[in-house]
């Protein structure tokens, strides 16, 4: 057998072992859920009512949250809005960078530094 033929021989083989192998996947417990649900969760305080969202994605310090739209529907570019996270630690919302996703009550995307 030449070397070319090795190799495609080996490739094949590589794949069907890689095809046949079963994904083997571990639930999370329930103290683990709980814990990602209370971290990810945070409180927004702005001139609406108060309500609550969940950080959806960070970046360096600055973090991403949704939020239902009747959260912060009334929050204008520059009015104080603060969220307040797990920790108790109470985030300033740039109300500059808020997206507002029109005709969906699934989200408006304040965003905060920490």
């Amino acid at each position: 057998m030449n070397n070319t033929l090795k190799f495609q021989a080996a490739l094949i083989s590589t794949a069907v072992i890689a095809i046949v192998q079963p994904q083997v996947s571990v639930a999370l417990s329930l103290e683990e859920v709980s814990r990602i649900a209370e971290e990810i969760t945070v409180l927004i305080l702005g001139p609406s009512a108060p309500g609550s969202g969940i950080i959806i994605s960070r970046s360096g310090n600055t973090y991403s949250v949704l939020a239902a739209k009747h959260v912060i529907q009334s929050t204008n570019p520059g009015e104080e809005t603060d969220i307040v996270t797990y920790d108790r630690q109470q985030h300033r919302v740039d109300t500059r960078k808020i997206q507002k996703f029109y005709g969906v009550d699934g989200g408006n995307n304040p965003v905060y530094q920490q």
